[in-house]
This record gives structure tokens, sequence and C-alpha cells, in this order.
């Protein structure tokens, strides 16, 4: 009697563990208890597959760039003169700062989808341009208004 009685309690326990899954899930299926069961396990089976595809997904771009990186450093060991070199060392250090800053505001965790991440290694080139025009106008003030 002591058994099924244990036997009882391990199936309240199991069903509350289920019900508290399915309220984080916000899902909720009136099945067998071993049907929820499974179904938990292989929705967070699925979830860890889909975030260790987007993991490496990320590592595979990291590469990517990385290997560009290096060929815009190259590039610019090969200049002709200090300022052509000045310049392009400078731009691969604010392209290095964006995705850093990017990378380092971007939230990793079971709920979010490696699918939903911004572009960590797109170009902010049309912005930048606004962005020095923008220094250049106000360097432009700044001298008329010490004139």
């Amino acid at each position: 009697m002591q058994e099924i009685e244990t036997l009882a309690d391990t199936l309240r326990t199991i069903d509350d563990i289920v019900r508290k899954y399915e309220q984080e899930d916000r899902h909720s299926y009136a099945t067998a208890l071993p049907e929820r069961v499974e179904y938990i396990i292989r929705r967070y089976r699925d979830l860890a597959t889909n975030q260790l595809a987007g993991i490496k997904a990320v590592r595979d771009d990291m590469l990517v760039w990385l290997r560009a990186m290096a060929m815009i450093v190259e590039m610019a060991g090969n200049a002709s003169t200090h300022q052509e070199k000045n310049a392009r060392l400078r731009g691969c250090v604010e392209m290095i700062e964006t995705t850093l800053q990017k990378l380092s505001e971007q939230e990793f965790n079971f709920q979010s989808s490696y699918w939903h991440m911004p572009d960590l290694f797109r170009s902010d080139y049309p912005t930048l341009e606004y962005v020095r025009r923008i220094y250049d106008l106000e360097a432009q003030i700044a001298e008329l208004k010490r004139a």
C-alpha cells in the first residue's frame, strides 16, 4: 500500500513539474502525462538543437569575418603612404568596434532565437557617411564661431 502512495506522490510531483514547464512554454495539453512529458522533452531538445545551429552559424560568420579582417590589415600594410595606411586602419577599427558593440548588446538565452539576432557584420556604411558629415559640419560651426 505504501508503494502505491509513493508512486502516486511521484506522479503528482512529475505532473506539477510538467505543468510548470507548460506554463513557461505557454502550452497546455489535455493528454496523458507520458505524452506531455515526451512533448516537453522534445520541445527542449528542439530548442537546444536550434540554438546550437545558431551558435555554429555565428562561429562560421566570425571565421569569415576574421579572414576578411586579416585581408584588410594586409591591404593596409601594402598602402603606399602613411596617410593611406592610417585611413585603412581607422576604418578597420571602426568595423571592429561596431561589431563588438552589437555583440555585447545581444542577449543569448533559450527564449530568444538566433534567427532574430541582428547581423553582426552588416556594414553601417550609409549612416557612417552621415555621421562623418555631421562631424565636418560641427567642425565648421566651431571654426566660424571662433572667427
